[in-house]
C-alpha cells in the first residue's frame, strides 16, 4: 500500500494567542492592522501557511455558527478564526450579533482530519479473510477518540442476506505514516460484505476539531469453494447469481458488469454490438432489455477459465417499454409476453447471440431466471410476436359528438411488426398503417380516410395481417 502520508504543515502551527487586544476587531482599520501583523508572523514562522488576510468589514456570526455563546470556530475570507467572545445583547439561534475578540487562534486552511487513503479499496471483491483495515489521515490523530469512531460491520452473509452484526477489532495508531490499522480480532467470514466507518468522533490532535466528515466503504470477501455461495451486486439488490458448492475448485469470486458495453469486464464491447447488430437484422431481437457480463475471479484477481463442475443460477433485472395492454390485460397475453422475452449468451468466437433454453420470466419483478452452464456475457431480448388472436380495437362504437373523449381509435395486442387494413363494409379500402415499433398498439389519430376525409357513420371492417397471423374485427362510427 502506498504511503499516503504528506507533510503535515499544520502540525507545525504555532499557536499565536491574541491576549486581550486593546481595540475591538469590529472596527476595520485595526482588525486589519491586528490581523496583517499576526499574519506576517505567521508567515515569519513557516512562509509556506499565508495563505490570505481578512479583509475589512463588521463580523456578524449567529449563535449556531459559534456552537453558542461564549467560544466557536468560524471562517470568512479562507481565514478560519478559534475564538472566544462577548456579545452586545442576547440573541436567537438564528440572528446575528457584533462579535469582539478577546483571544483566540489564527489558523490558515484549518485544522480538520481529512482522510487521504484507505486499504482495502473501496468495493474490493474477494479480500483475504485475514485482512485488515488502514486508513491515512493528512494531521495528527488524537489517539483517545479512536475507539469511539472506528468499526467494521458484516453487512452481507454468503446466502445473500443483509444483516448487521459488528465485528471485534483492534486499532493501532502509527504517527509516522499518519494511520489507523484497524484488525478484527478473529478471521472474517468467506463471502460476507463488510462496512467500514470512521465516524466524526475522531478528532485531531492539536485542537480536538473532528474529522472533516463520516468515512465508509465496502469490501466483500473471498468465496470458499466448499460452500453454497450467492453474489448480490451492490447496483441493484436483484442481480444476483447462485454458485453451489464445488462448482470451483478454488477460492473465487464473481465480479459483475450491468453495463457491459460501456464498462466491460473482459467482453470487447464491440462483439455485443455486432451480434445485436445481426440478431435485429434476422428478426431474432425486437427489443434489448439489457446486458450483463459476469465474470469469476481467483484470489490473484486472474480470470478462471475452467468450465464450473455445476450449473448456475442467475437473476437479472430488466426494464422494458412494451406494453401489456391498457386498462386490464388478457392472461394469454401475459403468457405471451413471458414466452417473448427470451435470455442468450454471447458466442465471442462468432460474434453470435445464441439462446439459452430452460429461463423463467417474472414481468411482475421484472426478472429472468434461470440455471445457466458457464459464466459469460449475456442479453436479454424481447422477440417479436407475431400472434394477432388477442386484438382488438376501442372505443367501440367511436361516437365523436355524443363523447367528447372520443377523439381516437385504438388497435392494441398487436403483434410486433404487422399492417391494419379498414375496409367500409362494401370492401373499399378507408385507410391502411403499418405497426413497427414494436409497443403493442397503433392509434388511429385523425380517425380519417386515407384522402383526408371525416369518415361517415355506419360499420367498418379491420384486416391486421403480421408475418404468421390474422385478425378480423369490426368497427363501428356513430356521428
Amino acid at each position: 500500500m502506498k504511503n499516503y502520508r504528506k507533510k503535515n504543515n499544520k502540525s507545525e502551527i504555532k499557536r499565536l494567542e491574541i491576549k486581550r487586544l486593546g481595540v475591538s476587531l469590529r472596527e476595520p482599520i485595526y482588525r486589519l492592522v491586528a490581523i496583517s501583523v499576526i499574519c506576517y508572523s505567521l508567515f515569519t514562522i513557516h512562509h509556506s501557511l499565508f495563505a490570505a488576510v481578512m479583509s475589512g468589514g463588521d463580523y456578524k456570526i449567529t449563535r449556531l455558527q459559534t456552537g453558542g455563546v461564549g467560544s466557536g470556530f468560524y471562517e470568512k475570507d479562507g481565514v478560519k478564526l478559534y475564538h472566544s467572545f462577548s456579545q452586545s445583547s442576547t440573541v436567537g439561534a438564528y440572528e446575528t450579533a457584533d462579535i469582539k475578540l478577546f483571544s483566540g487562534y489564527l489558523i490558515i486552511g484549518g485544522y480538520h482530519l481529512q482522510v487521504l487513503g484507505i486499504t482495502p479499496s473501496a468495493n474490493k471483491l474477494g479480500v483475504s479473510i485475514s485482512t485488515f483495515a488502514k486508513v491515512y489521515f493528512d494531521g495528527e490523530v488524537n489517539t483517545a477518540s479512536i475507539p469511539n469512531a472506528v468499526n467494521i460491520v458484516a453487512i452481507r452473509d454468503r446466502t445473500g442476506r443483509k444483516i448487521s452484526q459488528a465485528v471485534p477489532i483492534s486499532a493501532q495508531y502509527d504517527a509516522t505514516e499518519g494511520s489507523i490499522k484497524i484488525t478484527p480480532q478473529e478471521f472474517l467470514s468467506n463471502n460476507n460484505q463488510f462496512n467500514v466507518l470512521i465516524s466524526t468522533a475522531l478528532t485531531e490532535a492539536i485542537d480536538d476539531l473532528p474529522l472533516e466528515t463520516t468515512v465508509q466503504w465496502k469490501f466483500t470477501t473471498i468465496l470458499a469453494p466448499q460452500m453454497d455461495n450467492v453474489t448480490v451486486s451492490d447496483f441493484n439488490e436483484n442481480l444476483k447469481v447462485e454458485i453451489p458448492g464445488y462448482a470451483f475448485s478454488d477460492y473465487y469470486y464473481t465480479e459483475i458488469s450491468s453495463s457491459p458495453l460501456s464498462s466491460p469486464i473482459k467482453v470487447a464491447p464491440e462483439y455485443i454490438r455486432i451480434a445485436t447488430a445481426k440478431a435485429v437484422s434476422n428478426d431474432i431481437a425486437n427489443e434489448i432489455l439489457g446486458y450483463y457480463e459476469f465474470v469469476p475471479k481467483d484470489e490473484k484477481d486472474e480470470i478462471i477459465s475452467t468450465k464450473p463442475a455445476k450449473q448456475l443460477g442467475i437473476a437479472l433485472p430488466f426494464s422494458q417499454k412494451q406494453k401489456l395492454s391498457p386498462g386490464l390485460q388478457s392472461q394469454s397475453a401475459m403468457l405471451r409476453l413471458r414466452k417473448n422475452i427470451n435470455l442468450y449468451r454471447l458466442n465471442e468466437e462468432k460474434k453470435l447471440w445464441v439462446r439459452l433454453p430452460g429461463v423463467s420470466v417474472d414481468t411482475d419483478n421484472n426478472l429472468i431466471k434461470g440455471a445457466i452452464p458457464y459464466f459469460g456475457t449475456f442479453a436479454m431480448f424481447v422477440d417479436p410476436s407475431y400472434y394477432l388472436g388477442d386484438v382488438y380495437a376501442y372505443p367501440v362504437p367511436f361516437s365523436p359528438n355524443e363523447n367528447p373523449n372520443h377523439k381516437t381509435i385504438t388497435f392494441t395486442n398487436l403483434a410486433t411488426k404487422c399492417t391494419i387494413k379498414v375496409f367500409t363494409i362494401s370492401g373499399e379500402l378507408v385507410n391502411e398503417f403499418e405497426e413497427t415499433d414494436g409497443d403493442g398498439e397503433y392509434t388511429w389519430t385523425d380517425v380519417k380516410n386515407k384522402d383526408g376525409e371525416s369518415l361517415a357513420s355506419g360499420v367498418y371492417l379491420y384486416l391486421i395481417e403480421s408475418k404468421q397471423d390474422h385478425k378480423v374485427g369490426k368497427l363501428m362510427i356513430i356521428k
